[in-house]
């Protein structure tokens, strides 16, 4: 089961638990996910199993989008109605218009403090395990960029927001910080991942429709190859396919190829083999997608 799962992740679960359980339930020894969602959250949650995981970095870049409802007026020590109430603030005096014009401090690039409770390590232990024992360390910022920032619907004290944004952006310090900018604060009550890229979810599996059964079949579970759709193919013989899971540059031998970019190195039969890279006037897999011993069983087979 070298496959992505798409599921649509249950709100009170941690993304590790949720892994867990994708395990089980298809039967696999190696899995992984593309992308914490907090317990609160749900929505989509990426998950790569078997070989696949080698593919875990290059889903988590993916663009995100969130539906984000808030409370003004409350702000609390993680940032969402999990935590402790830390304080109340008036903000009867925000209108729609007042938070439309506050969110265009917010698009583009912008920079973020992590929140303590977080999943970031620092000299080894997660901040969140520290702000459980009430401590407060400092945090380096990042750069995000916030693609997309609309407000759905405004009715005092709640607001519900689309986000799309980019790897890395914590989504309770957006709603931390925007309440701030209106001179008052503000915390996530609702969060729901609507997209990871293209997978939206809509598309999603539940726990209830997991299978192994669903594979490729529109279920949620999309093969390595359908994951990578985006990306032109590159066909090759037996012994260039070989010569290339082993790590060797294969010349094209003045064959164009067209398309710049990652690209999908295939066999004669379609196997996919990795994704390729240009190097010294040939190619070269710089991720390998399919494991050495199974692709030569493969050959074996395939000539006797």
């Amino acid at each position: 089961m070298d496959v992505l799962v798409n599921l649509d992740k249950p709100e009170g679960m941690t993304s590790s638990d949720v892994v867990q359980e994708v395990k089980g339930l298809l039967n696999v020894k190696k899995a992984g996910h593309c992308g914490t969602l907090d317990p609160l959250a749900t929505g989509v949650l990426l998950i790569c199993t078997g070989h696949a995981t080698v593919l875990a970095d290059y889903f988590a870049l993916m663009t995100k989008e969130y539906v984000v409802t808030l409370k003004l007026g409350v702000r609390t020590d993680s940032f969402d109605r999990c935590g402790k109430i830390i304080e109340e603030r008036d903000s009867a005096f925000v209108t729609r218009e007042m938070f439309a014009l506050a969110l265009e401090n917010f698009t583009g690039e912008i920079v973020q403090k992590p929140p303590m409770y977080s999943a970031i390590k620092v000299s080894g232990v997660a901040l969140y395990k520290m702000a459980r024992k009430g401590m407060e360390v400092d945090r380096k910022d990042r750069v995000v960029r916030i693609y997309n920032n609309v407000v759905e619907r405004f009715e005092y004290p709640w607001v519900t927001l689309r986000v799309s944004c980019s790897k890395g952006t914590y989504v309770r310090a957006l709603v931390n910080d925007i309440g701030e900018c209106l001179g008052t604060c503000a915390t996530v009550w609702a969060l729901r991942r609507t997209a990871v890229g293209s997978y939206r979810v809509d598309g999603a599996a539940t726990f209830g429709s997991l299978s192994i059964d669903g594979v490729g079949g529109g279920h949620g579970i999309i093969t390595m190859d359908d994951a990578l759709t985006q990306m032109p193919v590159l066909v090759v013989d037996d012994e260039s396919a070989w010569r290339l899971v082993n790590g060797q540059v294969v010349s094209l031998n003045g064959a164009a190829f067209e398309g710049s970019g990652d690209f999908r190195i295939k066999g004669p039969d379609g196997v996919l083999v990795g994704i390729g890279l240009y190097k010294e006037g040939g190619i070269k897999i710089q991720t390998l997608l399919i494991n050495r011993d199974k692709y030569l069983k493969h050959l074996f087979k395939k000539n006797c």
